[in-house]
């Protein structure tokens, strides 16, 4: 008798996701100190912010690519695919929001809480097949 395959999701990827998360943690607090720490150097909002995502985002890019996915494709492609999934990131978000917040008009939080962990799983996807497959 043929054996149906299992629905069940292997351990590996559950503890992949895991770690996405956690390093997904660790990228908000590394945003948060990078915020507290230059807030009293910088006075622009924006310029604030622009530094703190980014010092975010590469610390983040770095710890998915070799603790979370063990990339092994160059560092110029997963790189480029890393900021192209931001770019479809924010699109969606922005969309999303759009649509939640001005013609569902759901509250504007509870959209970002929603949008966010859309989000998140997109991105996990992304991160998985696309931006550090190793292929």
């Amino acid at each position: 008798m043929a054996r149906l395959p299992s629905s069940r999701m292997p351990m590996a990827e559950l503890w992949r996701i895991a770690k996405f998360v956690l390093v997904g943690g660790m990228s908000v607090a590394v945003y948060l100190l990078i915020m507290f720490v230059m807030a009293p150097i910088i006075s622009s909002t924006a310029a604030l912010a622009a530094i703190a995502y980014a010092g975010s985002a590469i610390f983040n890019y770095v710890l998915q690519r070799n603790f979370t996915f063990r990339a092994r494709i160059p560092h110029a492609l997963s790189f480029s695919r890393y900021i192209g999934m931001h770019v479809i990131a924010l699109v969606i978000n922005s969309g999303l929001m759009l649509l939640l917040v001005d013609v569902v008009t759901v509250n504007l939080y509870l959209a970002t809480l929603i949008v966010a962990g859309f989000i998140a799983v997109i991105n996990f996807l992304l991160s998985r097949f696309w931006v550090y497959a190793n292929r």
